[in-house]
């Protein structure tokens, strides 16, 4: 569905629950209250592990070599993501035990966590191969004798803001065709409670005036 198509849709939903005299939204806050629905919606599709209703994405990293006295590597991803579901990496040992080029999942932990293991002087990382995620970089542990290669992610992809510009920008929305009821509702919803803020003023009073 297309941006311009969300809005028209939102509006009828809106006008369901509200009376004409509600407050009126430009095209930019209909967008808005439409994109924090999709994330509110992906995020609980994700809890739910509802990966299929998710805009998922398969990335794969370029060869990252562990070198010696770098314990936590760095992995800068090139596409926003908001989840990850899962990451496998493709491990080699130099050291006991010795392994040949072998598909691992990796698991996550705590950054804070993560750092404390890598200042560690002696690692094994083979059995457990633990990442982080913060700021669209993943970060890997291990040791002199480890080579992480080809590292695997199946990630939801990051829910952009909608932009609608006649004639010059029609925005797609990436999420599921199923979500899209429930998420234009709940935008028109979310749309009706910031109103009501707007609308109601509390009641004061004047004790100066006799």
């Amino acid at each position: 569905m297309k941006a311009s198509e969300a809005i028209e849709k939102f509006l009828v939903y809106y006008d369901r629950i509200y009376s004409l005299s509600a407050k009126g939204y430009e095209d930019e806050e209909i967008l808005t209250f439409i994109s924090d629905a999709s994330r509110i919606a992906v995020d609980t599709a994700f809890r739910n592990k509802a990966y299929n209703l998710c805009p998922v994405i398969d990335l794969n990293t370029e060869t990252i070599n562990v070198l010696d006295n770098t314990n936590v590597v760095e992995v800068n991803l090139s596409t926003p993501i908001r989840h990850i579901i899962s990451v496998y990496t493709d491990v080699s040992r130099t050291n006991y035990p010795k392994v040949e080029l072998t598909k691992v999942e990796a698991y996550p932990v705590n950054l804070e966590v993560l750092f404390k293991i890598g200042d560690k002087s002696e690692i094994s990382i083979f059995n457990n191969i633990l990442y982080s995620y913060i700021g669209n970089k993943l970060y890997f542990v291990g040791d002199s004798f480890t080579s992480i290669l080809n590292v695997y992610i199946k990630a939801v992809r990051a829910i952009p803001d909608l932009v609608y510009i006649p004639e010059i920008q029609d925005d797609t929305l990436i999420i599921s065709d199923v979500l899209i009821d429930s998420v234009i509702s709940y935008a028109a919803n979310l749309a009706k409670a910031a109103s009501d803020n707007i609308r109601i003023q509390p009641v004061t009073t004047d004790d100066t005036k006799s």
